[in-house]
């Protein structure tokens, strides 16, 4: 295709022309398939576009402001054209903004900023026009303080808030607000353009327009700020030196007062180790100080502003080493640590392991130091010198340790950040066991780690009577177990696998064994009550047999007073396991108190006890055993010889109340307390 005579490129069959610019004469060149040699010339074309002329609206201003209610209309020169008028919000507009109807006069009643489109239509062609017309409702008011300096209140000072004269003279009915909590509250008084705020916090104004006065408009927030919150810029001339070098910290200002330069010193802070700052020995109070460590600086100051407050501290600078290389090895960095500069690389491994690090070898000399990890407040840059280690790798063993590398290279020395080495610490897993530490017979019950952990491997040991075997197919971190005794798991740890760690100790698991106590309270009041009491159980009292509807609130315990006098047992349900035990029986008689079973006068003292217990009231040659249970009813020890009556070692029985029970070699039986400290 060509128009007036030059090529448009276009090799299609049809051509588009949708603008003025493309407007002029046009004619086509083809050739056909079987002589692509042969070209032939179409007829040409004269081709011209039709501008219409844009509807012109009268009766109102464009972007002029309404008052909701106004009754406006407007009207257009009538060109001849086909008009079409749309009312519609935002820039653009379809059939349904239409407004049915109307030709060349639109009268409407004014209810929010909007915008008008007349579309005038001829043979084809289209023109339009759009009128905006907004809302004294969507205008706003600009509060800011007189001078800027007051934005930062100091003690005794206000911050005067103003809306500018000029602006304020198209409003009337002035309110100023301030903000309490979430909710706006008026300021009683505050009436006028003019605000003194003499507190810290947010304000705006409220206010009326004068030109349309069912609006009423309120103005931005403002924040008032207190003194505190003023910021002090640092500036620093390089962040980066060799070591002997200095740079110079600035604050470029002439508003500040009571200058004081600190660097930072990492100590123990509430949250763990933290940057703190410390003043600079022998710093002057200008508003500029030379620095020759690689640290971390601010500095405090007053504002001239407010020379009664308290001193601002400013934003930090740090100034590293210009040779500052990467230390590279093939390990995983575990996180990352405060450092004086920057952040120091954490490393954990298994301790003893062998580590290289190494710097790029592209520099003059090299130096390794290493400081012994004793808190990061007692780090310092760069630590010991390492003999012999002056090449650009070291081979270490992982000990928690610090690491840096000192470098040169033509004349400028500096530090590799420091790297800690540091041994992973492992938790000892922790066993437990499912509900009651009991076994029900011909059944198991389970036993597991109470927390989970990093092992991968484990094997369980079973103590009993003093002999200690270890539980077959026991790779696992829960067992089910079938018998009596106490169960400790050893395990692995995935990120160090030759690392062992154990429990240490286990729950004890034995058979159910319920037993009757008596007991007399604080307040004088005498009970039976089952053992094991701690745990999850059932209990089912009986008197002669016969079920007992146990009057107590608690259901291990029954009250002495108004007891039926009888043979009296109890049935003690392990839950949910379902093991049920009935305990040897008591005869009771509330004339004359507890039966033969308990009349011998057993003293057990001391008790509490820390250790040692003796027992006095019976010979040691009428004892046939002597068997301690926790309150769980869990055999903690069992003596079947006993020699002597003074000094029965409970030292390694935990913290706690035990129940013993003593038999005779008649065939009775004797229950007491026992408080172990």
């Amino acid at each position: 295709w060509y128009r007036n005579d030059y090529s448009t490129y276009f090799t299609t069959t049809s051509v588009v022309i949708n603008n003025i610019f493309s407007t002029g004469v046009y004619y086509v060149i083809i050739s056909i398939e079987e002589w692509p040699e042969i070209e032939v010339q179409s007829n040409s074309i004269n081709t011209s576009y039709y501008e219409l002329i844009s509807p012109v609206l009268f009766g109102v201003t464009n972007y002029e402001l309404h008052c909701i209610g106004e009754d406006i209309t407007i009207d257009l020169s009538d060109e001849g054209y086909n008009y079409y008028w749309y009312a519609h919000e935002g820039y653009t507009y379809n059939d349904t903004d239409l407004v049915e109807g109307i030709t060349t006069s639109y009268s409407f009643t004014f209810e929010d900023a909007i915008r008008i489109t007349v579309v005038g239509e001829f043979q084809g062609c289209q023109t339009s026009s759009t009128l905006v017309l907004n809302s004294y409702a969507d205008q706003s008011i600009y509060v800011s303080p007189s001078n800027f300096n007051q934005q930062y209140l100091c003690t005794d000072s206000v911050a005067n808030l103003y809306l500018s004269d000029f602006t304020a003279s198209n409003y009337t009915d002035f309110q100023w607000l301030n903000k309490n909590g979430s909710i706006w509250e008026e300021i009683t008084g505050a009436t006028t353009n003019i605000y003194a705020a003499a507190d810290s916090g947010y304000y705006k104004l409220r206010a009326t327009s004068i030109d349309c006065p069912s609006v009423i408009i309120e103005s931005n927030e403002y924040h008032v700020k207190h003194y505190s919150e003023r910021s002090l810029n640092l500036y620093v001339d390089q962040t980066e030196m060799c070591l002997g070098d200095s740079a110079t910290l600035n604050i470029y200002s002439t508003s500040w007062t009571a200058i004081q330069w600190h660097k930072g010193d990492i100590q123990m802070g509430s949250s763990g180790y933290e940057l703190f700052y410390v003043p600079i020995s022998g710093a002057g109070n200008l508003a500029s100080q030379k620095v020759y460590e690689f640290n971390t600086y601010i500095v405090k100051a007053k504002h001239n502003s407010c020379p009664n407050g308290l001193k601002i501290s400013s934003n930090p600078k740090q100034v590293k080493p210009s040779l500052n290389p990467e230390v590279i090895f093939d390990l995983d960095v575990e996180s990352y640590e405060l450092a004086l500069w920057d952040s120091a690389i954490f490393y954990l491994s298994c301790q003893g392991a062998d580590v290289n690090l190494s710097v790029e070898d592209i520099y003059d000399t090299y130096q390794w130091y290493d400081q012994i990890y004793a808190g990061l407040d007692d780090y310092a840059i760069p630590g010991d010198p390492i003999s012999g280690a002056n090449s650009a790798s070291l081979n270490v063993n992982v000990n928690a340790q610090w690491l840096t590398a000192e470098v040169s290279l033509d004349g400028c020395i500096g530090y590799t950040d420091p790297i800690l080495l540091d041994s992973w610490f492992f938790a000892d897993p922790v066993v437990a066991s499912y509900n009651n530490n009991i076994i029900c017979d011909d059944d198991s019950a389970l036993v597991n780690l109470a927390f989970q952990g990093p092992w991968i491997e484990y094997y369980w040991l079973h103590i009993y009577n003093g002999v200690i075997d270890t539980v077959p197919n026991s790779n696992n971190d829960s067992i089910w177990v079938t018998e009596p005794g106490e169960y400790i798991i050893f395990a692995y740890p995935e990120q160090c696998p030759t690392a062992l760690s154990t429990s240490g100790q286990g729950p004890y698991m034995d058979y159910l064994e319920a037993i009757i106590l008596e007991a007399t309270d604080v307040d004088g009041t005498e009970f039976f009550y089952a053992s094991p009491w701690q745990g999850f159980f059932d209990y089912q009292w009986f008197i002669d047999g016969e079920p007992y509807e146990n009057p107590a609130e608690v259901p291990y315990v029954i009250l002495k007073e108004g007891l039926p006098a009888g043979e009296i047992t109890v049935e003690i349900t392990s839950l949910p396991d379902g093991c049920t035990d009935l305990s040897d029986a008591v005869i009771w008689d509330p004339s004359v108190g507890i039966s033969e079973l308990y009349s011998l006068d057993l003293n057990i003292y001391p008790n509490p006890s820390q250790g040692m217990i003796s027992i006095s009231g019976i010979e040691s040659s009428e004892i046939a055993s002597l068997v301690f249970y926790n309150t769980q009813g869990q055999k903690m020890k069992e003596l079947n010889v006993i020699e002597n009556m003074q000094g029965i070692d409970i030292s390694d029985f935990p913290k706690g109340i035990y129940v013993l029970r003593i038999f005779d070699i008649h065939g009775n039986m004797y229950a007491e307390s026992i408080n172990k400290l």
